[in-house]
């Protein structure tokens, strides 16, 4: 799920002064809606960020979330930030997938928290394998305040969401390997 923000947001959250986050406007940085007189830039905080990411870093560099972290190549960086960004997409692609098949808010939840963790699990040990700098993937790339939003979600399902019995759910139905 998209977290639309302001344009002051969007420059907090990243770092930023105005005028800088105006001048990646300029040269690309992704918009839902321009501002005009009376009316607010709105911007996807997970687009702005994948966008700076990708265009704000140098070769070597992997920058996430105001996270840098300098690696021995262009090509080991590039790998970590496509396997950076699916994993922070793909919970939510869970989610989405499970909430349109009919499932509990709780599976969903389960789902997206344990497809999330095991991906960035797996990703993690077979870049150890190939020799690429250790990483925490699923904390570099998966911000707060950029995980699906499950109380909107269910609200939209006509559905309530209580996060503890989310929790428990969780933890009953992956004996603490999510």
């Amino acid at each position: 799920m998209a977290q639309i923000v302001n344009r002051k947001q969007a420059a907090s959250y990243c770092g930023v002064s105005l005028p800088t986050f105006d001048v990646w406007i300029q040269r690309g940085c992704p918009f839902v809606r321009r501002g005009s007189k009376g009316k607010e830039w709105k911007f996807d905080l997970g687009a702005v960020t994948a966008w700076r990411d990708r265009y704000c870093a140098k070769p070597r560099e992997v920058v996430a979330h105001g996270t840098v972290m300098e690696l021995d190549t262009a090509e080991q960086a590039a790998v970590i930030r496509a396997v950076g960004h699916l994993i922070a997409q793909v919970g939510t692609i869970a989610v989405d997938a499970a909430m349109e098949a009919g499932a509990s808010i709780e599976t969903a939840y389960v789902l997206e928290q344990t497809v999330t963790t095991r991906l960035g699990d797996a990703a993690e040990a077979h870049l150890a394998s190939a020799k690429i700098q250790p990483v925490d993937l699923v904390e570099t790339f998966c911000a707060a305040g950029m995980e699906v939003d499950f109380g909107a979600l269910a609200a939209a399902h006509g559905k309530s969401f209580d996060e503890d019995a989310c929790e428990a759910y969780l933890h009953a139905h992956t004996r603490g390997q999510a």
